[in-house]
């Protein structure tokens, strides 16, 4: 018989499952029994910042499910633990949201085609309800897939493995204590390093890393195997942000051999140097938000999955891509689709709240 998953698992799975499938004109009334009255959401750009419930709703959900049919959230890391230096209960998780993108996304157009969104999850549960939510969404793999990214090439491979190879993701266990802090223990060890290396090939690195690594870079950038070759991307990156800096984190949560952060200014930077995905130095100064997961095996990194808000970092040097896919391909924003859906999307409340939606006036930055 399965054990029953942990309270904050359940509120947690049970949140998103109602968030993807209840009808759009009622979702806020149905997601809000899942948070505290104080609740915190940070998120990707261009939804930023959610202070109200209506806010989660019309910023993300709804835009999102308009323009995936049949919308379906695939864990591939799924786990609960206590934060590493206050203590407090998170569940953390990446994978894909995927479905039938029928619909424009944003300024994406849809290719009426299975398309996916790779994303990453945080959430701290205090006394059964969402006290803090992170959510970080791949959305330059949806403009690569479409076919309408501005951005140059990857320098790395446009390969989505979100799964770990051993297939062992799901972790709704007991944690082995012994195991989660040698985890904890070689993932801080190979960041500190890292922060002040000129270079990857150093001998603490190359003793934290197994061999045949992969690091699962976000769209834009790439997939690349083994340490000479994330060092042709991490090269570049140094050489165009020189005087980084290492700022806040804002949940570390590990358990048994996979580890898990998120940072919302985790990198200060000014853009200073060339060859960061094909812009010309700016001189401007940005904050990165980004989530990584680890899984870890014989004391060694095998994986590394990270996520970083690439379209809020072009935004703070000054470039749209969303506003750059609308003027290079000059598709229509926010059509409403002249096709069969199988959710919710096309009842007569749904279709007049998009079209409310479509009104959206632009959204809070901070």
């Amino acid at each position: 018989m399965n054990k029953q998953k942990p309270l904050h698992f359940q509120v947690v799975h049970d949140y998103l499952h109602t968030a993807c499938t209840a009808p759009m004109h009622s979702l806020a009334d149905a997601i809000r029994p899942f948070f505290a009255p104080d609740f915190e959401c940070h998120a990707f750009a261009p939804v930023h910042t959610c202070k109200t419930i209506e806010d989660i709703v019309e910023k993300f959900w709804c835009p999102l499910r308009l323009a995936f049919d049949g919308l379906q959230r695939v864990t591939a890391i799924d786990m609960d633990g206590h934060c590493a230096f206050n203590n407090t209960v998170w569940v953390v998780a990446t994978g894909i949201y995927q479905g039938q993108f029928v619909s424009p996304l944003y300024t994406i157009p849809p290719t009426q085609a299975l398309n996916h969104i790779r994303f990453s999850d945080f959430y701290h549960i205090d006394n059964g309800k969402i006290k803090t939510a992170y959510k970080l969404m791949d959305y330059i793999g949806v403009m690569i897939r479409a076919g309408v990214c501005p951005l140059p090439p990857s320098m790395g491979s446009d390969v989505d493995t979100v799964f770990p190879h051993s297939q062992d993701g799901l972790l709704y266990g007991d944690a082995d204590t012994a195991q989660t802090q040698e985890t904890q223990k070689i993932v801080w060890h190979m960041l500190s390093d890292l922060m002040h290396a000129k270079k990857l090939q150093n001998k603490t690195q190359k003793s934290l890393w197994a061999d045949d690594m992969i690091w699962h870079g976000p769209s834009g950038i790439g997939t690349f195997y083994g340490l000479d070759g994330f060092s042709v991307y991490r090269n570049a990156f140094l050489n165009s942000f020189p005087d980084r800096d290492y700022g806040s984190c804002e949940a570390v949560v590990s358990k048994n051999n996979f580890s898990s952060l998120v940072g919302w200014k985790s990198v200060i930077a000014t853009h200073r140097g060339c060859g960061w995905l094909g812009l010309a130095p700016t001189g401007k100064v940005v904050h990165m938000r980004l989530s990584d997961f680890y899984r870890i095996v014989d004391g060694q990194i095998q994986q590394n999955w990270v996520i970083i808000d690439l379209i809020h970092i072009f935004a703070q040097l000054g470039v749209d891509l969303f506003d750059m896919v609308d003027k290079i391909y000059g598709k229509a924003l926010f059509e409403i689709p002249d096709v069969p859906r199988k959710d919710h999307a096309n009842s007569s409340k749904d279709l007049a709240f998009k079209r409310k939606l479509l009104r959206m006036e632009p959204v809070d930055e901070t």
